[in-house]
């Protein structure tokens, strides 16, 4: 009797636990979505895995797809890479290659971006609903390094073990058994336990050669519960996402069914102990992964599919995070006139802690000049990020935006390809190419940065004159930044020149206020900056009176000392 007392008491006692560290658990979870919440992410919290992961994701939702995205030379010049390191508070590992494929997939169509916009609405206007569906989506796996393709391939291509050989050892497992309450000996006793003997050490053989399959299953089994809960929840801010993600769950059904035996969590409570002792020995989990595999190939479009919904449901609500975080913002407008056209007030860059703030309307291209770090190539980056992300995140980082829906392409931050042997200047011939080459019904909102630096003067100019005729000419909107003042004089027929300046201060520094001003450049800072940083004076003093010289006669002369 004090043995049936002990054991309901010890039953009692994990039964209290389990609930215990659930709450515990969930209070966790709830805590750390509040803190989070609103926050940029410091240099150690950037997880590098969670940027490859999102690559391998675009890569492959975008291969052989005629759909524009932002290309590899943008991306690069715009530094997408680092703001989604930066911005990245997802929750989940399908969130966070959904929120990199998002940042790098335009859309064109205005209804998108508004129903997006209602989802956004919705839960920030209700701040515990928000936090109980990101509290749901934890239930998917966080751990990067997980490709949802390339899972899918692997069920494919490769082999879940065999099953016919599990269900032997379970036939071996109960005939000895019998055989040894039948015979009723000793030795007899000897044969279950070689049985179970052979079947621990065949589960870990065939454990090991399938180890990347059960995470696989693990992860969709996880995004299947998550997919419930939300369901479940039956949100009226997600209309379309809970009407796919149901239609995904009754499709897996039978796939739910065949993983039973599978674990998702890591859990120490009895029940979960019991399984894996059951699985060790019987290999139920073998089973159910050969059963579960199969009817994952028979499902691919819809495991596809529940990934999608759920990973752009969280990447959704990162949106929320990330204007929480960057403080002034606006919802774009979007201009449907044949004419491509732009304008914003006080627009600036997110990455910037204390950013100098610009205004621009125009539907002319735009010709920038000014010295060295005046600020003219951070003004290009301002103007295409946002841009960019009026057609992504239905965000923009000013105080009102609005322009055409545009294919964002720039031609900024190149250098030379020394694996490849190319030159920065056929790195920059190619960059510009694609630029021209891209032409379709919707405008081209183009930025060129310094074009054709990697050459000589004369043809430089000539180049660039050129080729900035030829794109003004077509169906974009242009934005250029140059030292050579040349052009201001060469395009003013179809370029608005701005500029940024600096000043002297009494001490002879150089000031920049990184003001966006109308009209060409009027200044140089390039030998004062030489001089700023230390160059012997013979140096900057000879290039001012040849740099003066060649202005008053247009001739070069060399001074020496």
């Amino acid at each position: 009797m004090e043995i049936i007392w002990f054991i309901g008491a010890a039953l009692i006692f994990v039964f209290a636990k389990g609930i215990y560290d659930n709450r515990r658990n969930k209070a966790k979870i709830y805590s750390a979505i509040r803190r989070e919440y609103g926050r940029f992410n410091s240099e150690e919290d950037m997880d590098e895995r969670s940027l490859a992961d999102g690559r391998a994701f675009f890569e492959n939702e975008n291969t052989g797809a005629d759909n524009f995205t932002i290309d590899d030379i943008t991306a690069n010049d715009l530094a997408l890479d680092y703001i989604f390191l930066k911005t990245d508070k997802t929750r989940s590992a399908a969130g966070s290659a959904c929120f990199y494929n998002m940042l790098r997939t335009p859309v064109f169509d205005e209804k998108e971006l508004l129903r997006r916009e209602d989802i956004l609405r919705y839960f920030d206007e209700n701040e515990e609903k928000r936090i109980e569906l990101q509290a749901a989506l934890s239930r998917m796996p966080q751990r990067r390094g997980f490709s949802i393709h390339s899972c899918v391939n692997s069920f494919k291509t490769g082999k879940a073990g065999n099953v016919f050989a599990q269900y032997l050892n379970i036939v071996m497992l109960i005939a000895s058994v019998v055989y040894a309450i039948v015979v009723n000996t000793s030795a007899s006793v000897l044969f279950p336990i070689a049985v179970i003997a052979y079947n621990i050490a065949t589960y870990y053989i065939q454990k090991s050669r399938t180890d990347g399959f059960i995470y696989g299953m693990r992860n969709i089994i996880s995004m299947l519960n998550a997919a419930a809960v939300i369901v479940k929840k039956d949100e009226p801010g997600l209309v379309a996402e809970n009407g796919e993600l149901r239609n995904c769950l009754s499709k897996l059904k039978k796939l739910k069914k065949a993983s039973w035996a599978i674990r998702t969590d890591v859990s120490d409570d009895i029940m979960a102990i019991v399984l894996d002792y059951a699985n060790i020995i019987f290999h139920f989990d073998l089973i159910s992964l050969n059963n579960a595999v199969r009817c994952a190939v028979k499902e691919e479009e819809s495991i596809l599919s529940l990934y999608r919904t759920l990973g752009n449901i969280d990447a959704l609500i990162n949106i929320l995070s990330l204007r929480a975080g960057a403080g002034d913002h606006c919802i774009p407008e979007f201009d449907k006139g044949q004419k491509p056209i732009l304008s914003f007030k006080e627009a600036y860059h997110p990455l910037l802690s204390d950013p100098v703030k610009a205004d621009l309307e125009t539907d002319r291209h735009i010709l920038i000049t000014g010295s060295n770090a005046s600020g003219k190539s951070t003004f290009l980056k301002t103007v295409a990020l946002n841009a960019i992300f009026a057609q992504t995140i239905h965000t923009c980082f000013a105080k009102a935006y609005k322009g055409s829906f545009f294919r964002v392409i720039t031609g900024m931050s190149l250098s030379d390809d020394i694996v490849s042997g190319e030159s920065y200047y056929i790195t920059e011939i190619k960059a510009l190419k694609r630029i021209m080459d891209d032409n379709t019904d919707i405008p081209v909102l183009c930025f060129a940065d310094e074009i054709l630096r990697g050459t000589n003067t004369v043809e430089r100019i000539a180049a660039s004159t050129s080729s900035l005729r030829y794109l003004a000419g077509q169906n974009k909107l242009v934005f250029a930044a140059t030292h050579d003042i040349e052009l201001t004089t060469l395009l003013k027929d179809i370029y608005v020149n701005y500029h940024f300046s600096e000043s002297i201060d009494e001490n002879g520094s150089i000031c920049f206020d990184y003001m966006l001003k109308a009209g060409p450049s009027e200044t140089r800072n390039a030998i004062l900056m030489l001089k700023a940083y230390g160059y012997s004076e013979e140096i900057t003093k000879n290039a001012s009176e040849m740099a003066e010289e060649f202005v008053r006669t247009g001739a070069w002369k060399c001074h020496d000392k």
